[in-house]
């Protein structure tokens, strides 16, 4: 029950925070006591302004791959991007940040340990009453700008994009799995096990549309 009052005065207060400061100043929201709630959510599929990333390049191999092998089609390109950390200071405007690199507890959320996740931040300049506009594609909001804008903005290199045609997604996760990274150690407990299984016959079957169409 004490942890009920907690929560309920805390959720006040940010409420009420957020109608008389943050909509005079939109790069003030989130607050950094609520960056575990807001990865929380987003492992759970809630739309947030945070970016997944990992440490790991095979991690980042695996995700592209695995999203790849579930396409209709494999003559696209499959991709992972690098971000230079070295240059975060550089994308923001001196003690006014506009982005931000930002790690969590582990101990609350398995898949960041394990995945060696972390996020990225852009902090929002928006006008009070801006209309906000949500395109389909791809799928964000108009108005909001993304981390390769900034860097465009700024005029800086700090974002590097590999790619791969898809074909070859199927290899790639094998790769990866000779390095103990695959859905079983990635996604603990359970929900893992399942996705590994179920990933397996998802490989397969992508190995043998590509074997078909050769």
């Amino acid at each position: 029950m004490k942890n009920s009052f907690r929560f309920k005065a805390l959720r006040d207060n940010h409420f009420n925070e957020f109608d008389s400061a943050v909509v005079f100043k939109t790069k003030a929201w989130p607050h950094a006591e609520l960056y575990e709630l807001i990865a929380f959510a987003q492992h759970y599929g809630v739309w947030t302004e945070f970016l997944d990333w990992t440490k790991s390049p095979l991690v980042a191999c695996y995700f592209a791959a695995s999203q790849a092998i579930k396409q209709p089609s494999f003559d696209d390109l499959l991709s992972v991007w690098i971000f230079d950390t070295e240059k975060e200071n550089l994308l923001s405007n001196g003690t006014e940040k506009n982005f931000e690199i930002i790690e969590v507890p582990k101990s609350a959320n398995q898949n960041i340990s394990s995945q060696l996740g972390c996020f990225t931040l852009v902090r929002q300049n928006l006008v009070r009453g801006t209309a906000l506009t949500f395109e389909q594609k791809p799928k964000r909001i108009k108005q909001l700008k993304l981390l390769n804008e900034l860097v465009a903005d700024k005029k800086i290199q700090a974002l590097l994009k590999i790619s791969l045609p898809q074909k070859y997604a199927a290899e790639l996760l094998q790769y990866c799995s000779a390095y103990s990274i695959n859905a079983a150690t990635i996604f603990r407990g359970i929900e893992g096990a399942a996705i590994y299984a179920k990933e397996s016959f998802d490989i397969e079957a992508f190995r043998r549309k590509v074997t078909s169409s050769i």
